[in-house]
């Protein structure tokens, strides 16, 4: 006989006389205790995986039989057993055998841990397989044997289902509070809803699963690995197949080392986010629950993933709150979050992909009023402290097209549309506030205002400050306008014809500034003083005087129809012949050039001859007050004078003889106005001079 074949002889004689005991009705509450201490019986599954991963075992398989489930890994550490008589020193010294461990409670061999750590090896949780079976089956290279009544080894033979380097389990439904169906259906329920069962295991690479009715697998794939000081990033791909249906994800998990001078323990913690196709942070579709190797069911608010070795209730459900272990556990994950924001922006920055976008503000805590700070619950608020300051001190708030900003140089926009028209060069500009912009440019602040009050102010603490379309018109000049692109100047008027609130309030501020381009692309205040006087008109086929808006604008429907609204139309020709020519002709040697002159004389002739008769008599007598008629003096007919109507004549022979001697009477000047007497409109030509 062997030496280990000794000490299981001598193993199993020892734990049949703890029987004596351990089954007097008085210490059923032990077996009851560590049987049911898990709310959820299937839990010992997960209880299964990590006993494989300390195993080093790449990949499980689970059958499931309406008699009794399979479970085998290729684990490459075998069960092993050491001499019963030394168990407690061996405990001491991280040498007790496998089954001197399965054949205990609460007897481990991680005695530099708390006892909630004990994940794994053979301790309390390997005991909730007693709630479907009396007698679970174990076989692997080195020993074949099953346990009665709790922790009675008993030697059985090899099983032919074991192929060479595996282990396997056989755990038959044979206990007589669960029946078979129960136990079949609790436990293909298990496997069909693991979630991320091997995301934080060292080896695990693959679970599958198989029942009569159902099969799945669970695998994981790492794609790369990235070292930031001592920080690791892991790029992993997980999948799960239920019934055929296809589930992949990619997680980035960014994780750093327990500090081994605080902690004996050489366990890391971990940070996780989920990315899309476009390599992009995706959005959270629900707040996750905290991980201890495999998920609890404490939550924290949070839109990623947390690991670390928490100290857990006895349920292995919830987190023990008041543990200073816990508490650092949480401190070291709140930083861990904070320093993997810069590290997200520059993988995404290496990549040229947009990895940290907007979806940051769905995974990041913003309610800084629901972390409770108490001994009686354990508080995730370092999360939101640690976060908002880096956030706060960073240059990691999402702009456009890769860019990311600081505090002091982002912008957020009241609405997605003044995003898309305004641009950071323009932002800089308006604000005085070189190399900034705009930031969160798909969550506009009026939505966000109105779906969740919270997020507003959290997003209001981090950025410089919010722009309306108010803000940044008062700031827009002449310069500014006129520096933009034709293209842009149509989309800005487009945009303001969609805003009729903007420009139509009491005050019509807009109106006031320069933002209408002239015929020579100069910037005017369509309005002044009074909104009802336009300074501007729309092109029209006769030549003016007024400023008429720049002809590309108004070929765009969408933009006439906002300077129609505006209340800018066609010239007033009569408006403009009285208020703004004809105040023009106020000297004798006017300044206007010739060219100027005979096209105002046409207009004034072209408005007499089309204006209602009514209004003809007003009009005639507004003219003959102004110096407009290009007369000469005989005595010396190349100085040319602009005269009041009255003061002219016409020139015909029996005045030129009648006014020979004298040098006070001035006559038309014909030649001046050649190109009218030569043509079809003499005849108006002197009816209108008459």
């Amino acid at each position: 006989m062997t030496r280990e074949k000794q000490f299981l002889t001598r193993l199993k004689e020892t734990k049949e006389k703890d029987l004596d005991v351990l089954l007097k009705p008085e210490y059923r509450g032990i077996w009851e205790s560590a049987i049911n201490n898990y709310s959820d019986s299937a839990h010992f599954v997960y209880e299964l995986l990590q006993n494989a991963d300390d195993t080093k075992a790449e990949w499980v398989d689970f059958h499931l039989e309406k008699s009794g489930l399979w479970f085998k890994h290729n684990g490459s550490i075998s069960f092993s057993i050491t001499d019963p008589d030394n168990q407690e020193k061996d405990k001491k010294t991280g040498n007790l055998g496998h089954i001197n461990a399965i054949t205990a409670i609460g007897f481990s061999n991680k005695p530099d841990e708390p006892d909630s750590q004990k994940i794994g090896k053979f301790g309390i949780g390997f005991k909730a397989v007693f709630a479907y079976t009396m007698s679970p089956h174990i076989y692997d290279e080195n020993f074949n044997f099953k346990l009665e009544n709790y922790i009675v080894p008993i030697e059985v033979s090899e099983n032919p289902k074991r192929n060479k380097g595996e282990t396997l389990f056989y755990f038959p439904f044979d206990h007589q509070n669960k029946s078979k169906e129960n136990a079949y259906g609790e436990i293909e329920d298990k496997l069909d809803s693991l979630y991320q069962p091997i995301l934080f295991l060292s080896n695990l690479k693959k679970i599958t699963w198989k029942s009569k009715e159902k099969k799945g697998i669970y695998f994981k794939k790492p794609i790369k690995t990235e070292q930031f000081d001592d920080i690791r990033a892991d790029l992993i791909e997980v999948e799960s197949t239920k019934n055929n249906i296809q589930i992949k994800q990619r997680k980035w998990l960014f994780s750093t080392a327990i500090p081994n001078d605080e902690y004996k323990s050489q366990h890391r913690v971990y940070v996780g986010i989920l990315i899309n196709d476009h390599n992009e942070l995706k959005k959270a579709e629900n707040q996750y629950n905290i991980f201890c190797f495999f998920p609890t069911k404490e939550t924290a608010n949070l839109g990623f993933i947390i690991q670390a070795p928490f100290l857990l209730t006895g349920s292995r459900h919830n987190i023990k709150a008041g543990e200073n272990w816990n508490k650092k556990m949480i401190e070291l994950l709140a930083t861990l979050a904070a320093r993997s924001l810069p590290i997200i922006k520059l993988i995404g920055e290496k990549e040229k992909t947009f990895l940290l976008n907007d979806n940051i503000l769905s995974l990041i805590p913003y309610q800084e009023d629901t972390y409770n700070e108490d001994n009686n619950n354990i508080s995730y608020k370092p999360f939101y402290k640690k976060i908002i300051d880096k956030l706060k001190s960073d240059q990691l708030l999402p702009g456009r097209n890769g860019k990311y900003y600081k505090s002091v140089n982002s912008y957020w926009a009241s609405d997605p549309g003044l995003a898309n028209l305004f641009t950071d060069h323009q932002i800089s500009n308006l604000m005085k506030n070189p190399n900034s912009g705009l930031v969160f440019v798909s969550r506009g602040q009026k939505y966000i205002s109105q779906a969740d009050k919270a997020l507003e102010i959290y997003i209001n603490s981090i950025i410089f400050e919010t722009l309306d379309l108010k803000k940044l018109l008062r700031r827009i000049d002449h310069s500014f306008m006129e520096a933009q692109t034709d293209e842009w100047i149509l989309n800005f008027y487009i945009y303001l014809a969609g805003r009729k609130a903007i420009w139509d309030d009491k005050d019509r501020f807009v109106l006031k500034l320069p933002i209408i381009l002239n015929q020579n692309r100069k910037a005017v205040v369509p309005f002044k003083n009074s909104t009802s006087s336009p300074t501007i008109f729309l092109p029209s086929d006769r030549s003016t005087s007024y400023d008429t808006i720049y002809k590309l604008f108004t070929e765009d429907e969408d933009a006439l129809d906002f300077f129609k609204s505006l209340g800018i139309g066609l010239p007033d020709t009569r408006s403009e012949i009285l208020n703004t020519i004809l105040p023009q002709f106020n000297q004798k040697f006017i300044s206007i050039e010739k060219d100027k002159t005979i096209e105002y004389f046409e207009l004034f002739l072209s408005y007499y001859n089309t204006c209602p008769s009514s209004s003809q008599i007003d009009y005639v007598n507004e003219l003959k007050n102004h110096s407009f008629i290009a007369a000469i003096n005989l005595n010396n007919p190349e100085n040319i004078t602009f005269l009041k109507p009255e003061n002219v004549y016409i020139m015909n022979d029996s005045m030129l003889q009648y006014f020979a001697n004298t040098n006070t009477f001035y006559f038309l000047d014909v030649n001046y106005y050649s190109k009218f007497i030569n043509s079809s409109l003499k005849e108006s030509l002197f009816n209108f001079l008459e």
